[in-house]
């Protein structure tokens, strides 16, 4: 990997006018960071497909969550995708595996945005469990913000549950080790 950096290093002095070696030191750092970034957020988003579908990016379930991360209509609506059950279960090429992805991350950035307000919480432990941004996100993926922002203020003891009798708190849990 480190062979991978000194090529992409060399290359670009090659290609460029000669820069500062503070300069090349911190665009490795950051493409470094970028993609321990993208493996953690594959990471997330397999372990994620997996509790909520299996990873079977053509089912639907009893509320009409659709897809690998189990999308509910309005989530898509709000990320700009007007895509109908009822469609999915006739042609699920309408919402195929890459664009279920697309949204995801999509779902992930919007998500990152409403968290700012609470990020005070990232460190911090409630009912015994460490309170990270992937584990936030994966709460909120579960129940939104609105559960997740009750479970923060209440110190844990409001902790909404799905359908399933899955809590936010399970969700926080569970995807706590993410770096994303």
């Amino acid at each position: 990997m480190m062979l991978f950096f000194v090529f992409l290093t060399c290359l670009g002095m090659a290609l460029c006018p000669p820069l500062d070696k503070k300069v090349i030191e911190v665009k490795v750092i950051r493409f470094y960071e970028f993609l321990q970034y993208e493996r953690e957020l594959a990471l997330f988003a397999e372990h994620l497909g997996w509790k909520e579908s299996r990873n079977n990016w053509q089912v639907i379930n009893s509320i009409n969550c659709m897809g690998a991360y189990q999308f509910h209509p309005k989530t898509l609506q709000r990320l700009g995708y007007d895509i109908k059950p009822a469609e999915f279960r006739k042609d699920p090429s309408i919402f195929p595996k890459e664009l279920q992805e697309e949204c995801l991350r999509l779902l992930i950035k919007v998500n990152l945005m409403s968290l700012k307000k609470y990020e005070h919480y990232i460190g911090t432990t409630i009912k015994g469990i460490k309170i990270t941004r992937s584990g936030l996100l994966a709460g909120m993926h579960l129940g939104g913000l609105g559960s997740v922002k009750v479970f923060l203020l209440t110190n844990g003891k409001a902790d909404r549950q799905d359908m399933n009798g899955t809590s936010i708190s399970d969700y926080i849990k569970e995807f706590s080790a993410y770096k994303i």
